[in-house]
């Protein structure tokens, strides 16, 4: 409603237009030094460091050098400590599970619960991300393995004898020349591993951290769960211990159920009862003992590591291998594996797929790092968790293990039980270490079904996450389709291109969305210098012969004609049409021209404080849209116009059509000024020349 009694607010400063502003805060032009200036300044910069300089560089990169010299001992080794051990106890049958997910042996999990982190830790400006062996990073690997590896059957390179298959990466080929070159699954595996980690380094050089940007949460969790069923249906064959026919390509994931459901007849009976107690035994705790224990204590019941070693001691007590024909794990080596160069012939044509591995490793695991350093109150260097994510994936790749990523679970347990630093890491670590040299052949006879079932239960945060798509639609029905596209590529076309279908989509949503920037009507709250949306606030009323409209996103080229179309609808002016409305009147009214004068709105104040960038061509249409204004009488005038948007109306000489009297350091100044100016609207100066 517009106002017929509004009383003007005064401000407790004199009303200010934007030269007002400028000159009273002695407003100075940056300088545009141009590319070359700025790079002589950054050489010059590099080139003149003191020692200090050099041990902050140093500390920066290496921040194990920064954070041990004040390390509190006293108040951070006991929660470092406890965290560490309770975090390698989940890293043992998770990382020999997400291992087979790689299709490579359950030993190289363990591998990556000792290498990658002991090298993060060292590297990472993080304090509470842990890292090790991750599903949906596992899982893609895995499609990588069954592209370029070869599994005969019975062969050193067939998964489950793993002292052979461990060995073959070490032996040196002497195949005849005209065989074709092979690799074993573990082969493949590094190298894509080293190839991760060159990418990851490569975009840390270059500053791309920010790289995730276009991974929004809704794009996160919908690729998260269509994951997450993947990595499900390829545990089924170890759920109901059958084989299963490997799939590629576009609807895989339903070949395979379809193959499991033809196979279920033949199905092993140990195996299943294994899979449902396991899962049982998993779940009753999660839902029910795990939040009770969490009031009693902070650590929480290693569930994951009983049930391997329930499953363990239940295998070796009646051999169930040899029994009742159930899949167990195979041999396991003790000790550390030799270091062993991954196949650089394979470098190229694994380099795509380890970017799409690189990215979405460092997504997942920089999100986290972001969460806990914003609870924690410290900050993460995007560029330096690049560096270590990608210096930790080379070293590794010589040691037989696959890409690592951050995991949420165990970053969860890992601040649950008090870990405060990556010391935390390095207990982690060492306690692999001693798994690694005595303990790992104890769970050669684990069966299989214990580790999928423990992958199945761990997966239902991830499924869960369909929720998230139901409350969002209640929000944004945008953003629940981006979420449903996402998920149901990855699920029906494939992890990869799925995430590519993702990211496209996103994109598309920025742009149609940059298309159509936010106008809204706004009327001055009574009493007070709030201007507010008519639509929502019932008491805002419009201030007599003005409207005011509240412009909210980038102008750009792009978006020129749905401004004008929307700016046309929210003043209720067509300055166009109601031009030649009036000049059609003229001619049949020759004294209508008295009657221009009288019009109730004489001015367009556009609140540009949500105006966050403004190009060339934008500011030129704004000029025009004066001009097309101030033909019918109405005078634009712009408000809380910020200075990238100041200097965008100088530089395209806008502002010699829309003056400097026309611009208000905010909606209020604009209005309380207006009321008081008793200069001459835009048309009353054509019309005064005659």
């Amino acid at each position: 409603m517009r106002g017929t009694d509004q009383v003007s607010v005064p401000i407790t400063r004199p009303a200010l237009t934007v030269s007002d502003k400028r000159e009273l805060g002695g407003y100075q032009t940056p300088p545009d030094d141009g590319v070359v200036v700025r790079c002589r300044r950054y050489v010059r910069k590099q080139l003149t460091c003191s020692p200090s300089d050099v041990r902050d560089v140093v500390s920066k990169r290496i921040p194990i050098l920064g954070l041990l010299p004040n390390y509190d001992f006293r108040s951070l080794l006991i929660g470092d400590a406890i965290a560490g051990l309770t975090v390698a106890i989940l890293q043992i049958p998770l990382g020999m599970g997400f291992a087979l997910l790689a299709n490579i042996p359950a030993i190289c999990g363990i591998y990556m619960a000792f290498f990658p982190v002991l090298v993060y830790a060292v590297l990472a400006s993080s304090q509470h991300n842990s890292m090790g062996a991750f599903a949906v990073i596992t899982l893609m690997t895995g499609k990588v393995v069954n592209e370029y590896a070869t599994f005969p059957e019975g062969s050193p390179g067939a998964p489950g004898n793993a002292t052979a298959f461990l060995a073959s990466v070490n032996a040196t080929a002497s195949a005849a020349a005209d065989m074709p070159v092979t690799y074993t699954p573990v082969e493949v595996a590094t190298i894509v591993c080293f190839m991760v980690g060159v990418w990851s380094v490569v975009l840390g050089m270059l500053s791309l951290g920010s790289v995730t940007v276009f991974f929004n949460d809704m794009l996160v969790s919908g690729f998260s769960t269509g994951a997450a069923v993947h990595v499900m249906v390829s545990q089924l064959k170890d759920i109901f211990g059958i084989k299963v026919t490997p799939f590629s390509g576009p609807f895989k994931i339903i070949y395979t159920l379809s193959d499991v459901i033809s196979k279920l007849p033949s199905a092993n009976v140990a195996t299943i009862v294994i899979s449902a107690v396991s899962m049982f035994i998993l779940s009753v705790n999660n839902e029910q003992l795990k939040p009770r224990l969490a009031k009693v204590t902070k650590i929480p019941m290693p569930i994951e590591l009983i049930v391997v070693i329930i499953g363990t001691a239940v295998s070796y007590s009646i051999n169930v291998h040899e029994t009742y024909s159930v899949n167990i794990v195979g041999e396991i080596p003790t000790g550390l594996p030799m270091p062993a160069m991954p196949p650089f012939s394979l470098a190229a044509a694994v380099a795509v797929d380890s970017l799409v591995i690189a990215i979405i490793a460092y997504a997942g695991s920089f999100s986290l790092a972001k969460i806990f350093a914003t609870k924690h109150d410290y900050e993460v260097d995007a560029n330096q968790e690049l560096y270590a994510m990608g210096i930790g994936n080379v070293i590794s790749s010589f040691f037989s293990c696959a890409p690592m990523a951050a995991a949420i679970a165990r970053v969860l347990i890992q601040d649950a039980a008090g870990g405060m630093t990556q010391v935390a890491g390095l207990v982690s670590a060492f306690v692999i270490l001693w798994v690694l040299l005595f303990v790992g052949p104890i769970f050669e006879v684990l069966p299989k079904a214990c580790l999928a079932s423990i992958i199945v239960v761990a997966l239902k945060e991830m499924i869960m996450k369909v929720f998230d798509m139901i409350a969002m639609w209640k929000v944004s029905k945008v953003d629940s389709m981006l979420w449903t596209v996402t998920a149901l590529a990855v699920i029906l076309i494939d992890v990869d291109l799925g995430l590519l279908i993702g990211v496209l989509v996103a994109i598309s949503v920025l742009v149609v969305r940059g298309q159509h920037p936010k106008i809204t009507k706004l009327g001055q709250l009574p009493g007070t210098d709030i201007y507010a949306d008519i639509g929502q606030y019932k008491k805002a009323t419009e201030v007599d012969g003005m409207v005011i409209l509240s412009v909210e996103g980038p102008l750009h080229f792009a978006n020129r004609d749905n401004f004008k179309a929307k700016l046309f609808k929210g003043s209720g002016i067509n300055p166009v049409a109601l031009k030649k409305e009036r000049m059609a009147e003229a001619k049949k009214n020759p004294d209508y021209s008295d009657d221009i004068l009288k019009q109730q709105i004489k001015y367009l104040v556009l609140d540009c404080q949500g105006v966050d960038a403004c190009d060339a061509p934008a500011a030129k249409y704004l000029a025009r849209m004066h001009g097309v204004y101030g033909a019918v009488g109405i005078t634009l005038c712009l408000a809380s116009v910020s200075d990238d948007v100041m200097r965008s109306l100088e530089v395209t000489g806008a502002l010699a059509t829309i003056t400097a009297g026309r611009l208000f350091h905010s909606v209020h100044d604009a209005v309380t000024l207006l009321r008081a100016d008793n200069t001459p609207t835009a048309e009353e100066d054509i019309v005064s020349q005659f």
